[in-house]
């Protein structure tokens, strides 16, 4: 029987889409290492395009102080200047060999290439495997669809019980942690995502935490939105900060709507498959951070995607349950480690 299904990780699964994300993931260092580098080396200039991703990564750089901006650049520096053989043999012949200096988008370019046009995939490719793109870890006690007509609960709504700090973030000596929650929910259905904004917790230290009772309502979906199509997906990306992060939320949410513009451009036909399209690019987003954080030593918290399919109207967890399992979010970054606490909800 159809069951509720909850996950927390992205894995894909077919080779045509591992390899379009990783040329999208290569495309956006070679942007991330213009952006940066422009700001050792002014010969590296930036197209004037509010909306392009060097612009999006220069407003990432901003949030650095002002000793961490001076070593991430030179970094940076160095990378755009290797020779082009050892670019090449980073990003390939097409991509390592685009001229940096040209005050244009490295997507413009990369799309005159030939490696951008063998990546193109048929309108119908998704349709032709069925969607069936993705893998990842299946969180347990999903409930069934009952076997006769149950009260409708058409809202669907995830909340916070609980922001635990494990370790407070480094230095510590200077003082607790000041952090804010925020996210992006992601309707397959309807084939939307909203922002949504920070929101303060508290200051913590070692060992310190805030209980929500009743939990903090984060984000509420309506089950009644988009075609009458099951199953329906929902997704939360969960983001943690520091509240004087530099809105490092919503530098997420436009690398997200930019990445998402990026995997509709080689897919061409999403028609029916946003939540793989959503699943792609929160891949996509999370390496990212993972290389920004190895390469410049920046610190930062990887977003944990709450992902949940709901197969009908009347389903619920097990046993009738209509309120989800507790589950566990946890972030590592900048010296320290915070879990989050966090259930689904179906209400009326």
């Amino acid at each position: 029987m159809a069951e509720i299904t909850m996950s927390d990780t992205i894995e894909i699964t077919d080779p045509k889409l591992q390899n379009i994300a990783t040329q999208i993931l290569n495309t956006l260092k070679v942007e991330t290492e213009k952006a940066f580098a422009s700001q050792a080396d002014a010969a590296y200039k930036l197209p004037a395009d509010p909306n392009s991703v060097e612009q999006t990564m220069l407003t990432y750089f901003n949030k650095y102080p002002a000793d961490k901006k001076v070593t991430v650049a030179k970094t940076a520096l160095s990378m755009v200047t290797m020779p082009t053989a050892k670019r090449a043999a980073l990003y390939g012949n097409d991509l390592g060999g685009l001229d940096l200096k040209k005050a244009v988008t490295i997507d413009s370019q990369f799309k005159a290439t030939a490696t951008f046009n063998n990546l193109l995939l048929p309108a119908n490719y998704l349709s032709s495997i069925n969607g069936n793109i993705l893998g990842g870890n299946r969180i347990t006690g999903g409930g069934v669809i009952p076997p006769t007509p149950q009260l409708v609960r058409d809202k669907l709504e995830l909340r916070i019980h609980r922001v635990m700090c494990n370790d407070e973030t480094d230095p510590e000596w200077w003082g607790d942690d000041s952090i804010a929650i925020a996210g992006i929910a992601t309707n397959a259905a309807s084939a939307t995502s909203n922002p949504i904004g920070e929101r303060f917790v508290g200051s913590f230290s070692d060992g310190r935490y805030r209980d929500y009772t009743p939990p903090m309502s984060l984000h509420i979906f309506n089950l009644r939105d988009g075609a009458n199509t099951w199953p329906k997906y929902y997704s939360v990306a969960l983001l943690l900060a520091e509240k004087d992060s530099g809105g490092f939320s919503t530098i997420i949410n436009r690398l997200f709507d930019q990445i998402r513009a990026r995997v509709d451009t080689y897919l061409r036909n999403i028609r029916g498959f946003w939540a793989q399209v959503a699943a792609v690019v929160w891949n996509v987003v999370k390496r990212l951070l993972d290389w920004i954080r190895n390469l410049f030593a920046d610190d930062v918290f990887d977003p944990v995607i709450a992902r949940i399919g709901i197969p009908s109207m009347e389903a619920t967890w097990a046993n009738g349950a209509t309120d989800g399992p507790e589950l566990q979010a946890r972030f590592v970054g900048h010296g320290g480690t915070y879990t989050v606490t966090y259930d689904w909800r179906l209400f009326v």
